[in-house]
């Protein structure tokens, strides 16, 4: 099983990968906000499902790459 350190690393891996800030991945913050990402991305949090999916989405790529 994934740690949240390894999750964490592998959704900022893909987001600077594709060259978003955070800000730009968090669009309007309804669903995820900079603090929120920042602190998924330095694996002091584990995202919901929820949130997984919107990253997934938001960058165009398959929930089981994060969960590798």
């Amino acid at each position: 099983m994934i740690n949240k350190e390894e999750l964490g690393l592998r959704i900022r891996k893909e987001r600077e990968n594709q060259g978003l800030s955070r800000e730009a991945l968090c669009g309007d913050e309804a669903e995820l906000t900079v603090r929120q990402l920042l602190r998924i991305e330095t694996g002091k949090s584990l995202p919901k499902l929820e949130k997984l999916e919107f990253l997934s989405r938001v960058l165009g790529i398959d929930i089981s790459t994060f969960l590798g």
